[in-house]
């Protein structure tokens, strides 16, 4: 009962930010809710970190599957929230969503350490232990199955998906990846993973077909992209996939997948570099019509419905 007790013992508004000694407090405005989120500090590394915790009001104590969703370079948690939506399935989903912030100078150059992207996060910033820390430090204060822990990230927080995948090993029961591609060098993760990819072909900051990123702030030193396909045709065959995929048109995506194997790559046709389906993407030239919900493709994957 440590959830529950937890949250009967809350009578305070607002968000409260804890030390990583002291179990969070979630946010509870007024009138019934039916998510609660928390805002957690944390200092791994030397540093101090932060993330959000959101869990159905009802949670109890049985155990629910974890999403850790990850921003793009120079976005946050809230900003990642707001065009992801994937608070709004929580209550009825019933799974434990955490939204981590990387690092930077400030707050508008926020990345993290992907391997050769990006920011001041490559080479100096453990964000791979820091996902650990996470998974350990929620696991501790909400009842979580271990065996259903999934990454989700747009561009570079996909890239830090990715990495995690590799890295993490059996940590990961699957990743998602909304215009990002895998940058490291060498992967040495022995279990297959899932893998859903969803990019767009007319992506110029992480070019489906590979190369150097149009990123453009000058803060952010530019980086070499591997192409998409490579990066989600190393999983299928790390994966033990057969070797020829299935292919087919949903909307304004080509979809490519591997029979009776859990990776898949949704091409949106014409699509750039924005998160599909999202509040910043309709009607603003990022993606077509027929443009898949990067959302509902992710929840869906994983089984994260109601």
């Amino acid at each position: 009962m440590r959830h529950l007790a937890f949250l009967l013992a809350v009578t305070v508004a607002g968000v409260v930010t804890v030390g990583c000694s002291a179990p969070p407090s979630p946010e509870a405005p007024a009138g019934p809710q039916s998510a609660l989120t928390t805002e957690v500090q944390l200092e791994h590394d030397g540093l101090e970190r932060s993330f959000r915790v959101t869990v159905p009001a009802d949670a109890g104590d049985k155990e629910l599957p974890m999403l850790v969703a990850l921003h793009g370079a120079g976005g946050s948690a809230v900003t990642l929230s707001y065009l992801t939506g994937f608070d709004l399935a929580v209550p009825d989903a019933r799974f434990v969503l955490v939204e981590p912030n990387g690092t930077g100078p400030d707050s508008g150059t926020r990345t993290w350490n992907a391997g050769t992207c990006c920011g001041s996060s490559v080479g100096t910033v453990d964000d791979v232990g820091f996902l650990a820390a996470i998974l350990d430090r929620v696991a501790a204060d909400f009842p979580v199955d271990a065996d259903r822990v999934y990454l989700a990230g747009f561009s570079n927080g996909g890239m830090l998906a990715y990495r995690a995948a590799c890295e993490l090993g059996e940590r990961v029961a699957g990743i998602a990846v909304v215009a990002g591609t895998m940058n490291v060098e060498g992967c040495p993760a022995a279990a297959p993973v899932p893998v859903l990819a969803v990019h767009g072909d007319g992506d110029t900051v992480v070019p489906f077909a590979g190369g150097e990123s149009s990123y453009g702030d000058p803060r952010v030193e530019p980086w070499y992209n591997l192409p998409v396909e490579e990066a989600v045709g190393f999983w299928a065959e790390r994966n033990g996939c057969p070797s020829e995929p299935e292919e087919s048109t949903v909307g304004a995506a080509r979809v490519i997948e591997w029979d009776g194997c859990s990776v898949e790559l949704w091409v949106v046709q014409g699509g750039r570099h924005t998160w599909f389906g999202g509040p910043m993407s309709a009607g603003s030239g990022l993606e077509p019509d027929g443009a898949p919900s990067a959302t509902d493709l992710v929840l869906d994957f994983f089984g994260l419905t109601a």
